[in-house]
């Protein structure tokens, strides 16, 4: 009786996956929809530059593999406007990528709203506006480091440890935007002696703030931190680098710059999380132009 039962249970269970292999079909005569590919505008202007640099490419739609798109448009007209003048930008065919024109026939001025407008042949168009923010409070910038080292003569490596804090005054009265953090200036000590730059990351991986609930008050980035290895002999291979000093910056950014680097650094991380749309301030089209006031501090050790 049990072998019975056995059977007739491998028997109903073999019935029921056949009956799912019977509904599996071929899907035809699905129409995919059709989507045309987007430009993609992307610039960032800032007093402190010297070029004026704008990227134009299209978008590569998943259900649209008809179309030859290799990215790049070479060919725009490509013009920025500050209300009284306009300059044509010209490709740059020695990087493949942008179109630039030098700030001295189109300066970069803090309060001042500039037009971004991309055309290309085949009729398509895109336009933005941003305006260059005013800088931060830099006289109010203030900022602690040290060092700390640990040979292990075990593995013939130094390891040197780079802290900082940093704050400065928010400016009261409307929304400020900012972007700030540190580089470990350093070089190799068993290659060419050019000067590297390392990134400080702080708890939350971020170097971007606002003066949300802070307006007015004491902005701080704290806890910013890298490692550097020095070889010295024994059994690790690899790169060789020592600490001479680091690179401090603090940028007041407008809100398109601010928004577009929150939400495409929500796009990088966990897998698992929830997509965010990136900002995108170009009409006709994707991407951000946006504007920043840098300020620098280089600390020699």
């Amino acid at each position: 009786m049990i072998k019975l039962k056995v059977v007739v249970a491998n028997i109903t269970a073999l019935l029921v996956c056949l009956s799912f292999a019977a509904c599996e079909q071929d899907a035809t005569n699905v129409d995919i929809p059709v989507i045309e590919p987007k430009l993609v505008v992307q610039s960032f202007i800032s007093p402190q530059d010297t070029l004026i640099k704008v990227f134009v490419s299209l978008t590569r739609p998943v259900y649209n593999g008809n179309i030859n798109n290799n990215g790049w448009i070479t060919d725009a007209d490509v013009k920025i406007s500050d209300g009284l003048t306009t300059k044509q930008l010209l490709f740059d065919g020695l990087s493949g990528t942008k179109y630039t024109l030098h700030t001295s026939q189109m300066s970069i001025v803090a309060g001042k709203t500039y037009t971004l407008m991309v055309n290309t042949k085949d009729g398509r168009s895109a336009k933005a506006t941003c305006t260059v923010p005013y800088p931060a409070d830099t006289a109010s910038l203030t900022y602690k480091w040290d060092t700390t080292a640990n040979r292990d003569d075990n593995v013939g490596q130094i390891t040197r440890t780079v802290k900082l804090n940093m704050s400065w005054n928010d400016i009261a009265g409307g929304v400020n935007y900012y972007r700030a953090g540190s580089f470990v200036r350093m070089v190799e000590t068993n290659g060419t002696p050019e000067e590297t730059l390392q990134t400080m990351y702080g708890p939350s991986y971020s170097d971007l703030q606002t003066d949300k609930n802070k307006d007015g008050q004491k902005i701080a980035m704290n806890d910013l931190s890298a490692e550097v290895y020095e070889q010295i002999g024994g059994t690790v291979m690899g790169f060789s680098f020592r600490p001479i000093g680091i690179r401090v910056y603090l940028l007041s950014c407008d809100e398109n710059y601010y928004k577009y680097h929150k939400t495409a650094v929500n796009n990088g991380g966990d897998p698992f999380s929830e997509p965010t749309l990136v900002f995108s301030n170009v009409q006709g089209g994707l991407g951000c132009f946006g504007a920043y006031n840098e300020h620098v501090k280089i600390i020699s050790f």
